[in-house]
Parts: C-alpha cells; structure tokens; sequence
C-alpha cells in the first residue's frame, strides 16, 4: 500500500475507493484461503473486507448489468416506468389534503373513480412490464 491517499474526493469529504484491476477483482483467487466453515466472526470479517475493498468494482458491475438488461428490455422499462409513475401519481392525488384537489374529487366522484380505475386497469395490464422494472 503506498502512503498516498488513493481514493477519489468527490464531495463535502466522500471518498471512492479506486477501481481494481479485472485481474485482481475476479480471477486471482490463489491468495484467498476459505476461512473455517464453522467461524462466523472470520466469514464475516473476510465479506466486509472483501465489500469495503471491492465497493468500486462492484458498483461498476451493478450498474453495468442494470445498463445491459435497460438496453435488452427497453420497452418494458419504459412502460413499467410510466405505470409506476402513474400508480405513484394517483396515489398522490386520491390522498392529497391540497384544498383545490379535494375539491376537484368531491365535485367529479366519478371523474376520480374512472381515473383510479384506469391507471389500475393500466397497471395490472402492464404488470410484466412493472416486474421487469423492479428487478431490473
């Protein structure tokens, strides 16, 4: 380890840890010995290490898979976005304490029920599209 400091300041003293080499991240496993099974304070020491030490490439690893799976899938990212807004957003209204919104749902009930109806009708038409979002 050298004495200078090797992560990236990004903000109000947030610090990255540098990216690790693909050799060093994924295919040398000749310096890891498996601690013993039945140490739990050793396995989880060698995890947390192996997280804070690795954070960055990991990091790297998720959003590279998010980005690929966006790119294979991107229809479906699209309209289950825009149904989980939309749920989001009805949520939003049919709750709300705003005095012009109230209004609005104690003058047109049925204009509100329809609209509630629609984006549920909506969501659960689009429901593989919402899964596919929230797993992605």
């Amino acid at each position: 380890m050298s004495s200078t400091n090797e992560n990236w300041q990004v903000m109000n003293g947030v610090e990255v840890p540098p990216l690790r080499n693909f050799h060093e991240f994924l295919l040398e496993t000749d310096r890891y010995e498996r601690p013993p099974f039945n140490d739990f304070k050793k396995w989880n020491n060698r995890i947390i290490s192996n997280l804070l030490y690795f954070q960055t490439n990991y990091f790297l690893t998720i959003i590279t898979g998010f980005l690929l799976h966006t790119l294979y899938s991107s229809q479906d990212i699209f309209i289950g976005l825009i149904a989980v807004v939309s749920v989001v957003a009805t949520l939003i209204f049919a709750v709300s304490a705003d005095a012009n919104i109230k209004k609005m749902r104690t003058d047109h009930p049925l204009v509100t029920l329809g609209g509630i109806i629609l984006v549920a009708y909506f969501f659960i038409s689009v429901f593989q599209s919402v899964l596919v979002v929230l797993f992605a």
